[in-house]
C-alpha cells in the first residue's frame, strides 16, 4: 500500500497465486471505506504499488504485477514440465489514477518494464516485486525475485534475483554498471538476491533491502551498484529440508557482499520504510519492518557500527506490509490465512503511540 493523499491509500490485493487468480486494486480512505479500481491489465497477481514522487501534479502511480505469457511462450526453468501453470513474468506499469472520482480507474496505462525469460512456478514463491524511487525521484528501482530457480541466477542475461534501475519512463540510465557488458541486461543494478521483501532509502541517502533467506539467513543488505549478494552460492541459511548446512555461509574474501545483519532463525521480513514522522519521535531515522514468521514489528537502528534490532513488538499476527502515513502514524497489513501457522482476517490497521507508565 502507498498513501496517495493524506486520506487516500492505494492498496494491492494479490489474488490466489495457487490458481493464478487475478489481483485487485483498491482505494481505501483512512475512515475505512474502500472502492475497487478498474483498468488493470490481465494479470496473475498484483504485488506492489507506488505513487510517483510528483503524484500531486501528475496523478501517476506505478504497479508491479505478474503478466501471463502468451500461447507461444517457451517453458523454462525447473518447473517447465508442470503444465498446470502458465509462465508468468514480473511486469511494471505506469498509469494515471484520479482518486477524486467515485469510480476510480487507471488511465494512460504504459508498461515500462518486463522481466522477460519468464518461468512457471506453482507456489508463487520468491516473487519480490518491491519498488522504490531514489530520493531525488530520478530513478526507479525494481526488485526481481529468484522465482525458486537456481540455474542462471548469477548470469546477467536475466532479471531473476536482481535489483534493476531504470528511469521512471522505463528507459535505461547510461551509467548503470552493466550497460556495456556484452550479453547483460542493461537495467541490472545488483545481483545475487533471493527474495527481496523490503527496499527503502535511509535519511542519509543509502539504499537498503531486506531479503528472505531459504531456511534461516534472512538478510539486511546495503545496496551498492554492481555488487553481488551471493545467492544461491552463499547464504547464512540452508535449503529447505536439508539435514545440514548445505550452502556456504557468507565469508570475508568470498567475492560477495555480506549482509549487514542476519536473522537466524528467520523472521520473514516484509515491507520496510525509514520513519520520518513526529508521532514516534524516538524512532526517527529508524527502519520499521513487518515480520511474517515472527508475527511482529521490527525496528532497526542504523549506525556507522552496523545494524541492530532496537525493538521488536509482538503483534500476534503475520505482518505483510508496513507504511508511514503523512501524519506520522504507522499502517500495517495483516496477512490473510496461509499455511499451518497462517494469518488472520487480512485487516489493515493503524498504529499510534500509547503513552503511560
Amino acid at each position: 500500500m502507498d498513501f496517495l493523499t493524506a486520506d487516500r491509500i492505494l492498496v494491492a490485493e494479490r489474488g490466489d497465486v495457487s490458481v493464478q487468480e487475478p489481483g485487485k486494486l483498491w482505494v481505501l480512505t483512512t475512515s475505512g471505506q474502500r472502492t475497487q479500481v478498474s483498468g488493470m491489465p490481465e494479470n496473475t497477481g498484483i504485488y506492489y504499488v507506488l505513487r510517483s514522487p510528483n503524484y500531486p501534479t501528475t496523478g501517476l502511480v506505478y504497479i508491479s504485477y505478474f503478466e501471463p505469457g502468451g500461447p507461444d511462450e517457451p517453458r523454462r526453468g525447473r518447473n517447465a514440465a508442470d503444465t498446470q501453470f502458465k509462465p508468468e513474468g514480473l511486469t511494471v506499469l505506469r498509469a494515471k489514477l484520479d482518486v477524486s472520482r467515485s469510480s476510480p480507474a487507471l488511465s494512460d496505462i504504459q508498461v515500462i518494464w518486463r522481466q522477460e525469460k519468464i518461468v512457471p512456478i506453482p507456489t508463487g514463491r520468491q516473487i519480490s516485486a518491491y519498488m522504490a524511487f531514489s530520493p531525488d525521484g530520478q530513478f526507479l528501482f525494481i526488485c526481481g525475485g529468484a522465482r525458486d530457480e537456481f540455474v542462471g541466477m548469477q548470469n546477467l542475461d536475466n532479471a531473476l534475483g536482481k535489483t534493476l534501475r531504470i528511469f521512471p519512463d522505463g528507459t535505461i540510465p547510461a551509467d548503470n554498471p552493466f550497460v556495456r557488458t556484452a550479453g547483460a541486461r542493461p537495467d541490472i543494478w545488483t545481483l545475487g538476491h533471493r527474495n527481496v521483501y523490503g527496499i527503502a532509502f535511509s535519511p542519509d541517502g543509502k539504499l537498503w533491502q531486506t531479503e528472505h533467506g531459504p531456511e534461516g539467513g534472512d538478510e539486511v543488505n546495503l545496496i551498492e551498484a554492481s555488487s553481488n549478494y551471493g545467492w544461491p552460492l552463499a547464504s547464512n541459511g540452508r535449503n529447505y529440508g536439508a539435514s545440514s548446512d548445505d550452502i556456504p555461509d557468507h565469508a570475508q574474501g568470498d567475492g560477495f557482499a555480506s549482509p549487514r545483519y542476519t536473522w537466524v532463525p528467520s523472521v520473514a521480513p516484509a515491507g520496510m520504510f525509514f520513519y520520518r514522522g513526529n508521532r514516534f519521535p524516538a524512532w526517527k531515522g529508524d527502519a520499521i519492518i513487518g515480520g511474517l514468521k515472527s508475527r511482529s514489528l521490527l525496528r532497526l537502528r542504523f549506525s556507522s557500527g552496523g545494524v541492530e534490532v532496537a525493538q521488536e513488538i509482538q503483534m500476534g499476527m503475520r505482518i505483510r506490509h508496513v507504511s508511514e502515513a503523512p501524519d506520522g502514524s504507522i499502517w500495517a497489513i495483516e496477512d490473510f490465512p496461509i499455511g499451518p501457522n497462517g494469518g488472520g482476517l487480512g485487516r489493515i490497521i493503524k498504529l499510534d503511540p500509547v503513552f503511560g507508565s
